[in-house]
């Protein structure tokens, strides 16, 4: 029996963004976030899903213009579309998570020198997001 649909999953995960995505939106510093994420995953056909997150975070910031560094907590949330590979190696169960992302800041900690570049609170991912993990 092949199952088309899965059902859903919560999300727990932490991660960590260093500033090689800011030197992509060309900002006027380095930003490093390490990032608790929350979520909800709902499957919508095979390994296709869709993710609601809330993404608490600690971001720090290094600003070459105003030669100043920030850190700060953060607050955002996301709406993620992917698709999940599945693989085994050594028989312990690993995936690779594809995912295109969009997100807005509940509570945006960037210094004004770095929203002036990305635009503000509503961000939308501009290369696609690959996670990697051990399944439970």
């Amino acid at each position: 029996m092949i199952e088309l649909v899965r059902p859903t999953q919560i999300v727990l995960g932490v991660s960590y963004l260093n500033s090689s995505i800011g030197n992509l939106l060309r900002y006027p510093g380095g930003e490093q976030l390490y990032v608790l994420e929350l979520g909800y995953r709902k499957y919508l056909w095979r390994n296709l899903h869709l993710e609601l997150q809330i993404l608490p975070q600690y971001v720090t910031c290094n600003d070459t213009i105003a030669q100043k560094s920030y850190s700060e907590f953060g607050l955002a949330s996301e709406i993620r579309l992917g698709y999940l590979f599945n693989f085994d190696i050594f028989d312990v169960p690993f995936y690779v998570n594809c995912q295109w992302f969009c997100g807005y800041y509940l509570y945006n900690p960037k210094p004004q020198s770095f929203v002036e570049v990305d635009g503000g609170s509503f961000y939308i991912s501009p290369v696609p997001m690959f996670l990697i993990g051990i399944k439970f």
